[in-house]
């Protein structure tokens, strides 16, 4: 998992990721990784575009910078429990799966791929 994020930080697209981030906020797997993957994309400054599953967030801790390079839109729906997340860019579909503790990654690199998502 964490190969394939680093591999988004050298994205010469911007990089959309569909996700439910409560669900796998519940994975301390999940939050260790992407807590040092975020710091990385800011030095980078990768942009990405975020469409969250969930409630949006009464007060969302944003830094400036952070904030420069992410737009976040959210999805409004009472249940949603997969533990995944799908990022798509450069020729790029990145598959996260955690749950139980356990990681799978998926990187499919196909140009007819990506352009159907």
């Amino acid at each position: 998992m964490k190969t394939i994020l680093e591999d988004t930080l050298k994205s010469k697209t911007d990089v959309f990721l569909f996700l439910n981030s409560a669900a796998l906020s519940e994975e301390k797997k999940f939050v260790a990784i992407n807590e040092k993957y975020k710091h990385k994309r800011e030095a980078a400054g990768v942009k990405k575009k975020i469409i969250r599953v969930g409630e949006k967030p009464a007060v969302e801790k944003v830094n400036k910078k952070y904030g420069a390079i992410t737009e976040i839109k959210y999805l409004n729906k009472d249940s949603y429990p997969f533990k995944s997340s799908v990022q798509i860019y450069d020729n790029k579909i990145s598959f996260q799966i955690i749950d139980k503790g356990q990681a799978i990654s998926i990187l499919i690199e196909n140009k007819n791929i990506y352009e159907m998502h």
